[in-house]
């Protein structure tokens, strides 16, 4: 059992904690998560970039902080999101990723009009690419060159959920 808590500073240590933890694992797939990631940084997102979409926190079965998921770059007009994911190194191969990603579409659908969250990942990240499949993504293909990391462009792994509203 798994709960989402909005993001909130009195959880910002334990992001930071687990960032760092987890670095080895987040490194490759997000440009944020590097070795110079700092409390600075974790009051900065929390202060500036979190507000911009609908962010949360997961908190396992105990309550500790475990992972985010989240929606972002918002799309109103479309009513399109991109929904990202990412679970701390320790907790990882217990399914929270995918049941933090399985309550968050359900949240959205029951929060929000959007009728498309998409879900952009690195060819290369494998564990990322299972945990949209697990949960139900749509599987639409790869775009070429999509992301930008570290300097180096990646192809993407293209996958959504929709609600199945008027799709033509």
């Amino acid at each position: 059992m798994l709960k989402l808590v909005p993001a909130d500073y009195q959880y910002a240590a334990d992001l930071f904690e687990a960032v760092h933890e987890s670095r080895a694992d987040l490194e490759p797939w997000l440009a944020w998560a590097k070795s110079t990631y700092s409390m600075d940084d974790v009051n900065h997102w929390l202060g500036h970039i979190a507000p911009q979409g609908y962010e949360f926190f997961v908190l396992d079965a105990a309550g500790r902080y475990v992972g985010s998921v989240g929606l972002n770059a918002l799309r109103p007009a479309n009513r399109i999101a991109n929904l990202g994911y990412w679970i701390r190194s320790s907790a990882k191969g217990r399914g929270l990723a995918t049941a933090a990603v399985t309550a968050l579409v359900a949240w959205a659908r029951s929060n929000t009009d959007f009728n498309r969250l998409e879900v952009v990942v690195a060819v290369g990240n494998t564990a990322s690419r299972r945990v949209a499949e697990k949960a139900g993504a749509h599987y639409e293909g790869v775009a070429k060159a999509r992301l930008l990391l570290k300097g180096q462009y990646h192809d993407a792994a293209m996958y959504s959920f929709t609600s199945g509203a008027d799709v033509a």
